[in-house]
């Protein structure tokens, strides 16, 4: 099996079928640094990786880690002094094989057109009957630790097991307890009603006092994305 071997004598593909991330050299981490997910189940990734030699895998699993799209970092965790670990980092950003896997990885990030109108559907459908089971009571006590009511709380374990998460806006906690602000349902209904030419293929926007012209079916998947996350029209379609 050909290992990373630190000393990088070999920078050929390796026949090794399984990556993981946790097996990048240790050493001391900033709190958090661990959190960024690499999804070793998706085929196209699988492959790509393969392609890499043992040193460019190291680096580029620790770039889309735990580096945190830090050139410098990722190349340390590959094995690079800190003398010249910028050097580095910028020569093994550009090598093709990396930008191979940074573009598979990106592209399985992205938000397609079909995946924004469904999150934008489930906006739409939002029943606060769902989130009915989504709450626990919590004891509220007094000084001398006598029970004297309960409040309401929100019971994130619960909602993360119905995939509802997406749906909440914000919570508001009071001593009362909590109360859950969802997505705008109509302003989800009102996008999902312009993609489709609902309200006509084109026409115009008033924002903030400013008239903007839109033409719905011309927009891209990452306009249509960045819509969904509440960016302001004006600037969305600025360059349209």
């Amino acid at each position: 099996m050909n290992e990373f071997n630190p000393n990088y004598q070999n920078d050929e593909p390796s026949s090794q079928s399984s990556f993981d991330a946790s097996n990048l050299p240790k050493r001391q981490r900033l709190p958090g640094r661990d959190a960024a997910p690499i999804d070793h189940e998706h085929p196209d990734l699988i492959q790509a990786l393969k392609a890499c030699s043992a040193h460019e895998r190291a680096f580029v699993l620790s770039y889309l880690g735990p580096a945190r799209f830090n050139a410098s970092e990722a190349a340390l965790d590959a094995g690079h002094g800190v003398k010249h670990r910028g050097v580095h980092g910028y020569t093994l950003l550009r090598k093709p094989r990396v930008q191979n896997v940074l573009k598979v990885w990106f592209r399985a990030k992205c938000m397609d057109a079909d995946e924004c109108l469904s999150r934008l559907a489930d906006i739409a459908r939002i029943d606060a009957c769902d989130f009915a089971e989504c709450y626990r009571e919590e004891l509220i006590l007094d000084p001398e630790g006598k029970v004297v009511g309960s409040a309401r709380r929100v019971d994130w374990q619960a909602i993360r097991a119905r995939g509802l998460g997406h749906l909440v806006k914000k919570v508001t906690a009071s001593k009362f307890g909590d109360t859950i602000e969802f997505e705008d349902r109509l302003k989800a209904i009102d996008l999902i009603g312009r993609t489709h030419g609902l309200w006509g293929s084109s026409g115009s926007e008033t924002v903030n006092n400013l008239l903007v012209k839109v033409d719905w079916p011309t927009l891209s998947d990452e306009q249509l994305r960045q819509i969904s996350e509440g960016i302001p029209l004006r600037k969305v379609v600025s360059h349209q």
